[in-house]
C-alpha cells in the first residue's frame, strides 16, 4: 500500500497533530546536533516550512 502525499500547507492549517505522514520537497535547512537532527522541508504549497526532528538511529548511512 502506497501512502498519499500530503501538502504542507494542509498539514500546517490542520488543527489534529498527526505522526505518520508522507510529504515530498526539499531541504531548505539542516541542524545537526549530536543525537538527532533538524530538517526544514518545503514543497511550494505555501511559504513556511515545516520541521522533522530525526534521531541518528532511524537514518541508515547519510541524508
Amino acid at each position: 500500500m502506497t501512502k498519499k502525499r500530503e501538502e504542507i500547507a494542509s498539514l500546517l492549517e490542520s488543527e489534529s497533530e498527526r505522526s505518520d505522514v508522507f510529504i515530498q520537497g526539499w531541504v531548505r535547512t539542516r541542524r545537526d546536533s549530536k543525537n538527532f537532527f533538524f530538517l526544514e522541508l518545503n514543497d511550494g504549497s505555501c511559504l513556511k516550512n515545516i520541521r522533522d526532528v530525526i534521531p541518528f538511529a532511524r537514518t541508515p548511512g547519510t541524508v
